[in-house]
């Protein structure tokens, strides 16, 4: 598929990606709710395990906008199904924020971090493999010049240009002017 913004979220392959960062985070949020709240567990627990957020994990959708909730976390915005258990567990609205912040900064940096480097492998393995198709020899055994790594604009430095001058004139040039010898 052609890579787009869009296909970046709608991507059968990153919704496996988003899979294990989902459930780690659920365990997060158990773990934040149930240490910062006064009441009884009994009242929050059904609101913290049937959130749509992340139960999505265990039937995955076929795309990211099958899943509006989880759609909403990608794009920065806070659902209200993802406060629904701070409501649940009688945490103030002061401490609510500030434990969604750092929680959803933390999300996001693992989504990000995973997508991207997930991204960034395939993107440099598609790289590469154009690169080793296009300096192939021809058919004559002479390697294509237009595809040399280091001919770059119509300048080749022939310091680091494997295509050295059969005479040594250029570097024995250099080399006296760069240590001044006789």
């Amino acid at each position: 598929m052609p890579e787009t913004n869009e296909h970046l979220w709608f991507c059968p392959n990153v919704i496996n990606l988003l899979i294990p960062i989902f459930n780690k985070y659920h365990s997060v949020l158990k773990f934040l709710i149930t240490s910062n709240s006064e009441s009884l567990p009994t009242l929050f627990t059904d609101a913290i395990r049937f959130c749509r957020i992340f139960s999505w994990t265990n039937n995955p959708p076929r795309s990211i906008s099958d899943a509006p909730d989880l759609h909403y976390i990608l794009l920065n915005l806070i659902p209200n199904e993802l406060i629904h258990p701070f409501k649940a567990a009688k945490i103030g609205k002061k401490l609510t924020k500030k434990l969604l912040i750092t929680f959803l900064f933390d999300l996001h940096q693992d989504i990000y971090n995973t997508i991207w480097r997930e991204r960034t492998t395939r993107w440099k393995e598609r790289k590469e493999h154009k690169y080793r198709q296009q300096s192939k020899s021809d058919n004559n055994g002479n390697f294509n010049r237009n595809n040399d790594l280091y001919h770059t604009q119509g300048y080749t430095n022939p310091f680091i240009n494997t295509r050295r001058a059969l005479d040594s004139s250029i570097l024995w040039i250099y080399l006296n002017f760069r240590y001044n010898l006789p």
